[in-house]
C-alpha cells in the first residue's frame, strides 16, 4: 500500500468522473482495498464513492481510516450535478459555498478562505434523482456532497474541504453517457488542478487557523452583533482568512473593538457594525 503523508484527497461518485484525475495525477489502483475503488499517487489519493449520501459518507470515512489525516490535507469532492435554471450552460463549474441536505433540512458551510476563479453556488444533496425542482434549495443538486462533508468533518476542519460541481443537466431526467461525464470533467481539469495545487501548497506546514479561544471570541462577537447564522459563517470565514494572512487576529480585533465598541440593540445595528468589520478585516 502507498505511504502518503500530506494529501490531496479527491472523492468522486463515479469512475467516469474520476478518470481524468487518475490520468492527470498518474494514480494507481490499490488492488488490496476491496470495499471501494481507491487510487493513489505520491501525494494524492482518490476514492470512487458510489452514488448517494450514505455510500459517500462510508467511503469518505473508510479513506480516512486507511490514510489518517494531516493538517495540510485538502479534500476535493468533484462531480457532475443538475442545475435548476436552464440558462446555466452544461459544463459550467461551480464552487459550493453552502450544502443543504434534502430530507433533514440541515445545512453545511465549507469555509472558502482562498481566492478562486470559480462561480459560487448553493447545492442541495438528495438521496434520489430529483423529479421536482421546487424541492431544491439553491441552484444545484447532487447526491453525495452532504454525506462527504459530514464524514470528513470528523477528521478535517471545514476550510480543508472543497466541493466543485459541474453542470451536466437541468434536472429534466435526461440521461447522459459516461463518456460525456468524463469529457465535462476533463474540460474543467486544468482550472481545478491548478487551484488544488495552490491551496494545497498554502496548507504545507499548516497550523490550526484559529485557536479555541479565537473561535470562541468570534462566536461571542457574533452573538453581541445579533448576526444571523449565514452572517456568522461569513464573519468566521473572513476572520480566518485574516488570521492566515497576519496571524494577529485576537490582538487586532481587540484593538478595533476598544476603539469601536459594538453597542448593538437591534439586528440592523449589528449589520452596520458587521459591514464596518468587513471594511477593516478584508
Amino acid at each position: 500500500m502507498w505511504k502518503v503523508y500530506t494529501m490531496i484527497r479527491i472523492f468522486t461518485a463515479l469512475y467516469c468522473e474520476a478518470q481524468p484525475f487518475i490520468h492527470f495525477f498518474g494514480l494507481k489502483r490499490q488492488m488490496d482495498i476491496r470495499p471501494f475503488q481507491v487510487f493513489c499517487g505520491k501525494d494524492t489519493v482518490l476514492t470512487v464513492t458510489g452514488t448517494g449520501p450514505v455510500q459517500a459518507a462510508a467511503a469518505t470515512a473508510y479513506q480516512f481510516a486507511v490514510y489518517p489525516p494531516q493538517l495540510s490535507d485538502v479534500l476535493i469532492n468533484v462531480g457532475v450535478c443538475g442545475a435548476k435554471q436552464e440558462n446555466i450552460p452544461v459544463g459550467t463549474l461551480f464552487l459550493c459555498n453552502k450544502i443543504n441536505e434534502h430530507g433533514t433540512n440541515r445545512s453545511f458551510y465549507p469555509d472558502i478562505l482562498f481566492r478562486h476563479p470559480f462561480r459560487e453556488a448553493e447545492l442541495t444533496t438528495c438521496c434520489a434523482i430529483v423529479n421536482n425542482k421546487q424541492d431544491i434549495c439553491g441552484l444545484l443538486a447532487d447526491m453525495e456532497a452532504s454525506g462527504i462533508f459530514q464524514a470528513a468533518a470528523l477528521f478535517l476542519q471545514t476550510h480543508q474541504m472543497v466541493f466543485l460541481k459541474i453542470v451536466s443537466d437541468h434536472l429534466d431526467g435526461k440521461r447522459i453517457s459516461q463518456d460525456m461525464v468524463s469529457e465535462l470533467v476533463n474540460t474543467n481539469l486544468l482550472p481545478i488542478t491548478n487551484w488544488i495545487y495552490q491551496i494545497h501548497g498554502a496548507f504545507s506546514g499548516f497550523k490550526k487557523v484559529l485557536t479555541e479561544n479565537e473561535e470562541q471570541a468570534v462566536r461571542e462577537l457574533s452573538e453581541r452583533l445579533k448576526l444571523s447564522v449565514s452572517m456568522e459563517n461569513q464573519l468566521m470565514r473572513m476572520l480566518k482568512f485574516y488570521n492566515l494572512q497576519h496571524g494577529t487576529l485576537l490582538q487586532d480585533l481587540n484593538v478595533y473593538m476598544d476603539i469601536n465598541p459594538p453597542i448593538v440593540t437591534t439586528k440592523n445595528e449589528g449589520k452596520k457594525y458587521f459591514e464596518a468589520l468587513k471594511q477593516r478585516f478584508t
